[in-house]
């Protein structure tokens, strides 16, 4: 899974030799960063350099698309930078640029959200494309809204002929509780020290 990285970034750049193998994720849940329909989970990932990369991150999920997950993920090793992710339940082909637009409707305003994709055999994720500002400027938009509805921008404009399709169904979440939620996640973040990258012999 590379589009974190890149989207963290706000740039356009695959991290291939710190990601490929990265390999053993294990997700536990944080203690006091449930708030209504919002909660924390810590993950960590082994990665090929023998590290672990921690990410702490608050989420939510829909209740019209099983496995459809809205999450902010603060990563200690990239200064606790939030990165808005959201995960949908299926698979499609993968633009060749690896990027998307998305549209999101927050509260009934629309925003078209230029997005990374990555994505296995039963999911895809989408991973805001924007620096430090934009996705503090997505954190501040969530903690004052109180639901968000994602639709695929290349679909939004043929909902008509499309409704009855599952595929393209709206699919809502309640941002209630997002923004304690996020606030405690980001300082559990910003509470730990990144385990240092042990680098080879050769390196």
């Amino acid at each position: 899974m590379y589009s974190r990285w890149t989207a963290l970034a706000g740039l356009a750049v695959v991290l291939a030799p710190l990601t490929a193998s990265a390999a053993d994720v294990q997700a536990s849940p944080l203690v006091d960063t449930d708030f209504q329909d919002w909660n924390g989970v810590l993950s960590e990932t082994a990665l090929s350099d023998q590290s672990v990369l921690s990410e702490y991150s608050a989420r939510t999920y829909s209740r019209d698309r099983q496995g459809a997950v809205l999450e902010v993920t603060f990563i200690p090793r990239f200064g606790c930078t939030p990165l808005l992710r959201i995960t949908l339940p299926e698979q499609g082909p993968v633009p060749a640029s690896g990027q998307e637009l998305m549209r999101l409707v927050v509260d009934g305003e629309p925003f078209d959200m230029p997005a990374l994709i990555d994505g296995d055999s039963s999911t895809l994720e989408y991973s805001y494309l924007a620096g430090h500002d934009g996705q503090q400027d997505m954190r501040l938009l969530l903690d004052r809204s109180s639901r968000l509805q994602i639709q695929r921008a290349d679909i939004a404009e043929d909902l008509i002929t499309q409704e009855d399709d599952p595929a393209t169904e709206p699919v809502r979440f309640s941002l209630l509780g997002s923004r304690l939620s996020v606030l405690a996640v980001e300082s559990r973040c910003q509470a730990h020290t990144p385990k240092p990258f042990k680098l080879s012999e050769s390196d």
